[in-house]
């Protein structure tokens, strides 16, 4: 190991819980490469202390991955819980094999869409959905896969608790299941949701965290609009970059390749979709019928807004249009 570059083997991030009541303001989050899969999640109390916290795992990791892992107490006390009922099947006496990490989006050419417009991503009757699900980026699907045609949007949930509870039982349970959106696509790559539209209102959301998250997304628009970048928002202005938080930060973190496991393979997919995960190295989402789904990708939800997934997975079955969107959380 002490030849081999941390790098080689490891990511580092920066996850803002920015606005809590209490607690940290955010965690530095560090993921093995291959699966993606969290090994150490580390808080900050304040705004210095974040800055220090990736300054010094964004140098280390340049370094001997013995040592960072050392440093980090990766496989030690601060080994995060991968999250629920995560599995991992198959043969494990197979080869082992890379997966497929697709490509880091840090560039917006005409494949791509930043923050769309309502009226392109939802159908004509749903574009209230906008209010629940904030549009980040569309993508073309010959982006992923050549030659094939339609878009596809990632969406962030203004209100993580409206996809952590199940659903009332039967109750378009072949669409509607705990930490999963499916959706139908029209031809103009419109989204139509297809499990109980009420599921999605925002009545134990105040009007305070809700126009808290409009601002937020406003503010990272404005900073999209004025810098060209993806930028963190300042705390008093979110209009304005978060000095020293610095501007590598991809649009898309992974378009194409495989998912990989994560925690979001731990919630089982509705009825009208089925997640074999036989292969020790990456799951496969199927629809019932067995039809696969082609994985777009995954991005962060953050820090479009202050607050988001670890990770928002987009999945589209092209020849019935039916799209599938999951979320990783640490």
């Amino acid at each position: 190991m002490a030849n081999i570059a941390a790098d080689a083997l490891y990511e580092v991030a920066y996850r803002s819980t920015w606005g809590a009541a209490d607690g940290p303001i955010g965690h530095l989050v560090i993921r093995r490469l291959d699966d993606h899969e969290i090994v150490a999640e580390v808080p900050a109390t304040s705004e210095e202390e974040a800055r220090d916290l990736i300054d010094r795992a964004e140098t280390q990791v340049r370094g001997d991955a013995s040592a960072f892992e050392s440093e980090w107490g990766i496989a030690g006390e601060l080994v995060a819980d991968p999250g629920p009922d995560v599995v991992r099947l198959g043969n494990l006496n197979e080869p082992a094999r890379d997966r497929s990490t697709g490509v880091r989006v840090t560039e917006i050419d005409e494949r791509f869409t930043i923050f769309p417009e309502i009226r392109d991503v939802f159908a004509a009757d749903q574009q209230w959905l906008a209010q629940a699900l904030h549009p980040l980026i569309s993508v073309r699907l010959s982006a992923v896969e050549p030659g094939m045609h339609g878009v596809a949007h990632f969406l962030s949930p203004v209100d993580d608790e409206l996809l952590l509870q199940r659903p009332p039982a039967g109750e378009h349970s072949d669409y509607m299941v705990e930490n999963w959106l499916i959706f139908q696509t029209d031809h103009q790559g419109h989204f139509r949701y297809l499990g109980d539209p009420d599921a999605l209102q925002l009545g134990d959301l105040s009007s305070v965290e809700y126009e808290q998250a409009q601002a937020e997304l406003a503010g990272a628009k404005t900073r999209w609009e004025r810098y060209g970048r993806l930028l963190w928002g300042d705390a008093n202005d979110p209009a304005k970059p978060r000095e020293g938080w610095g501007d590598d930060i991809a649009f898309i973190d992974q378009l194409g390749g495989e998912p990989g496991y994560g925690n979001w393979a731990g919630y089982p997919p509705p009825q009208a979709l089925s997640l074999d995960t036989g292969d020790p190295v990456s799951p496969v989402l199927t629809t019932a019928d067995g039809k696969p789904l082609l994985f777009i990708g995954a991005t962060a939800g953050y820090p479009w807004r202050d607050a988001g997934a670890d990770a928002i997975l987009l999945f589209v079955e092209p020849e019935s249009g039916l799209v599938a969107l999951t979320f990783d959380w640490s």
